[in-house]
């Protein structure tokens, strides 16, 4: 369920980045990698413990997952700070902005996945016209 909270982010941002252009106001969501904060720290994020059977292989290894990622966080959260002022002093900015080499890295797998996708049910998805 966690991803579909950003899901719906994305979804709202995205709306109403459309419906605020005639008024000359820009939004853009920011989805960030992982930065070194002490944010994945076991005193900053505490994970339920009374957690389904079903969903305890999937929580063990998110939570291994995040230990193991605490204090090697690639991003550097002053430059991201540099990046979101810049962003705010950009004409035109993004409605999608992913930001760290490893969000980025992320968001270009998802796409060369549903890229391979539609492309292995173009038939199939297409095949719903009339004249098909």
């Amino acid at each position: 369920l966690y991803g579909l909270k950003w899901f719906e982010v994305d979804g709202f941002s995205e709306g109403l980045a459309k419906e605020m252009k005639p008024y000359n106001v820009k939004v853009t969501s920011i989805k960030p990698g992982f930065f070194r904060t002490n944010f994945l720290s076991e005193t900053s994020m505490t994970l339920p413990t009374n957690v389904s059977e079903v969903y305890k292989e999937q929580r063990e290894a998110m939570t291994d997952f995040l230990k193991d990622r605490n204090g090697k966080q690639a991003g550097d959260p002053e430059k991201f700070a540099e990046v979101l002022i810049k962003l705010s002093q950009i004409p035109n900015p993004p409605i999608n902005l992913f930001a760290g080499a490893d969000a980025y890295e992320v968001a270009e797998n998802k796409i060369k996945s549903l890229q391979a996708e539609m492309s292995d049910f173009k038939d199939v998805a297409t095949a719903t016209n009339i004249d098909s």
